[in-house]
């Protein structure tokens, strides 16, 4: 079982992705050079997961956590141990007949 901030859900491994990136500047100089140029110290490494809540009040426990920082996550298929994370946006899907919610979440690792 999954779980972030202590609340538990299933995580689909078909709705799973994981992208890097970074503040990158191309400068341009007279001649045709360019150069990429760093802006950040930082890298941002954003993760999406499929969730699958067995209930309304589970999946409202888990938006209540968007933004707030000092939560950790775990999804048991990928992770061996807790990571800290964000959650910075959740998409949910109709609520299935027998009260489940399915929904996307996106989390910023940190």
């Amino acid at each position: 079982m999954s779980s972030f901030g202590g609340v538990a859900f299933i995580a689909s491994e078909e709705g799973w992705s994981e992208t890097a990136k970074a503040a990158v500047a191309v400068r341009g100089f007279p001649g045709g050079n360019n150069w990429a140029i760093h802006l950040g110290g930082m890298r941002e490494v954003q993760r999406s997961v499929t969730c699958l809540f067995d209930s309304r009040s589970d999946y409202t426990a888990f938006v209540l956590k968007r933004g707030e920082d000092g939560h950790q996550l775990t999804v048991d298929i990928w992770d061996d141990s807790p990571v800290d994370a964000v959650l910075a946006e959740i998409s949910a899907a109709p609520i299935y007949a027998d009260g489940r919610v399915s929904a996307t979440a996106t989390f910023i690792l940190v």
